[in-house]
């Protein structure tokens, strides 16, 4: 009987870059830790630490006020009428601003300011639909880990593929080479399932620390290269961490939730959803 056990994805091997543009690198006391350090993921400006689950919620609380003052304002310039606009339609760049700003741990009123085209309102239903696909793959992968049998993979592994495609990977392998071997095809369901709660259990220490505030920058620079970079080394790029919220969705699993491939996603960079 073989063992399946999820082994990080290609990028996570590979050494951290120091020749890229704007790289500072993590010895702070040489001579360059005066220089500004400058994140080529971040397109809010000079970096911020990655925003943890206090820093989403708080986005999301902020992202609430200013719609329903927005919404305010325009029934006043109504004479107090009822909105005649219909629901928000999520595009793409709404999903963008959305999730660096998470990422980037950005404040509502920054992007709003920094980003004049985009509402509180479309910020909001970028993260309800994002939060919405996400919660449907994760019940889906929950409901294999319940019911670890080739039925309920069959019913629910390509929804839980979106959330969690490594894991998947696994699963259908180690199906496809045991065919009929129930015990251990539960067994490996709950070993993957294993390592994906250990990671996520890395992911929340590491937040927790940053939001601590007991950190020196260095320290918190530090932690915060842990849980996101650039070149796929932090735990949220990890083959084994399956996000439990929108702002932990880095490129590639964003993709892979909103089921673009790499030759659809330049023709519907704008698509709505």
């Amino acid at each position: 009987m073989s063992t399946t056990t999820l082994t990080a994805l290609p990028q996570q091997r590979l050494r951290r870059r120091t020749d890229a543009p704007g790289y500072v690198g993590r010895d702070l006391g040489s001579a360059d830790a005066a220089t500004k350090r400058i994140e080529l993921w971040s397109p809010w400006g000079a970096r911020g630490l990655p925003g943890t689950a206090a820093d989403e919620a708080a986005f999301i609380a902020r992202a609430k006020e200013l719609a329903g003052a927005s919404e305010l304002a325009s029934a006043a310039d109504r004479g107090g009428a009822a909105d005649p606009g219909g629901p928000i339609s999520v595009r793409r760049h709404h999903v963008n601003a959305l999730v660096t700003a998470l990422r980037c741990s950005v404040t509502a009123d920054e992007v709003l300011r920094l980003a004049p085209g985009i509402r509180a309102e479309m910020l909001l239903a970028a993260h309800e639909a994002l939060d919405s696909r996400r919660i449907q793959a994760t019940a889906a992968w929950e409901r294999i880990v319940g019911d670890p049998s080739p039925m309920s993979i069959r019913i629910d592994g390509a929804m839980a593929a979106r959330i969690a495609p490594v894991a998947m990977s696994h699963v259908h392998a180690y199906l496809a080479r045991n065919a009929g071997d129930a015990p251990g095809l539960a067994a490996a369901v709950g070993r993957i399932d294993r390592e994906l709660r250990t990671t996520r259990e890395l992911g929340e220490s590491l937040e927790a620390r940053l939001d601590s505030g007991t950190l020196t920058d260095a320290a918190a620079t530090q932690i915060g290269d842990r849980l996101y970079d650039a070149f796929g080394e932090g735990v949220w790029s990890m083959s084994t961490f399956m996000s439990r919220r929108v702002g932990t969705l880095v490129p590639a699993r964003l993709a892979t939730l909103l089921q673009e491939d790499q030759t659809a996603r330049a023709a519907a960079a704008d698509s709505v959803f």
